[in-house]
């Protein structure tokens, strides 16, 4: 058989009569296999039981249960889970008991095998795997973020250091400039001060070289 995903392709209701109803796109080749098996079941005593996957089932696992004379059967992948196997025949089991019929039984057992084969709720391991792994990938998100949000800030504090060293020079610079500029003006205004003194003291030799 080709490969595909892990999943229940047959399953059946079956007694000592033969197969009661059965379902799955399998179904037709599986004759022989169920003749076989029916023919090797104990329907008097209560028991469940796993085949694994070999020639004479056609390398699928067959697992079955029979309660009270009548026996659920199902045939998976060997990569199926098998723990799932065992709920999925006493959910067919029940609803065996609960409407016979036929009609009704093989929509149900298609139904509750996509259920059982593709729904992770139905499965605690596969939810918590899930659950576990959607957390990994929420966090790893989150550390990416965390990680590209810290470059941001980095780069945002490198630029700040840059304002702030520009600032510092600038307003170095803008000191040394106002104190250049005052010592210009006190030498301004002291040549201005003395140019007067002196003017006013050749006036003054002069003015009196005049007098009498």
């Amino acid at each position: 058989m080709s490969e595909e995903s892990p999943r229940i392709l047959y399953a059946a209701i079956v007694d000592r009569a033969g197969i009661v109803v059965e379902a799955g796109r399998i179904a037709s080749s599986m004759s022989s296999v169920i003749t076989l098996l029916i023919n090797s079941m104990n329907f008097s005593e209560n028991t469940r039981k796993l085949l694994k996957a070999n020639d004479s089932t056609k390398n699928l696992s067959i697992q079955y249960i029979i309660e009270d004379g009548v026996g659920y059967i199902s045939a998976t992948n060997p990569t199926f889970q098998s723990r799932l196997s065992y709920p999925f025949l006493e959910k067919i089991r029940d609803e065996h008991k609960s409407n016979n019929s036929k009609k009704y039984l093989r929509s149900k057992l298609l139904e509750l095998m996509d259920t059982y084969s593709f729904d992770p709720k139905v499965d605690s391991i596969r939810s918590l795997e899930s659950t576990i792994d959607s957390t990994k990938n929420h966090l790893i998100e989150n550390i990416h973020r965390a990680l590209e949000r810290k470059e941001r800030l980095e780069d945002l504090n490198e630029r700040t250091n840059v304002l702030v060293n520009v600032s510092s020079n600038y307003t170095s610079t803008a000191k040394d400039v106002k104190l250049n500029q005052l010592k210009q003006n006190y030498m301004f205004y002291t040549f201005i001060v003395v140019a007067i003194v002196l003017v006013l003291a050749i006036g003054a030799g002069i003015v009196a070289t005049f007098l009498p």
